[in-house]
């Protein structure tokens, strides 16, 4: 429980950072959440999934696909700690 809420808690983190125009940042905590999402087999409830739609939307206005793949791919390599900690960087 512990691991999905904070995964939960940075997703809404990213959206924060990506509105903010700070994209970059936002794809890499985006990878983060998504490995961990997957690792735990949870699969985004109706509430998520609208903040991750609107998360991509604006990735998608600011970042290439090929950019946003690889700060995704940077992001999932990343431990707790270092998601948190970036996170919390506003």
């Amino acid at each position: 429980q512990y691991l999905l809420g904070v995964a939960v808690s940075l997703q809404y983190s990213a959206l924060v950072r990506a509105l903010l125009g700070q994209e970059q940042v936002a794809a890499r905590i985006l990878g983060y959440v998504t490995a961990q999402f997957e690792e735990l087999g949870y699969v985004r409830e109706p509430t998520e999934l609208w903040a991750f739609e609107r998360l991509m939307g604006a990735l998608r206005n600011r970042l290439t696909g090929t950019e946003i793949d690889a700060l995704i791919a940077e992001g999932a390599r990343w431990s707790e700690e270092q998601a948190i900690e970036v996170a919390l960087q506003v």
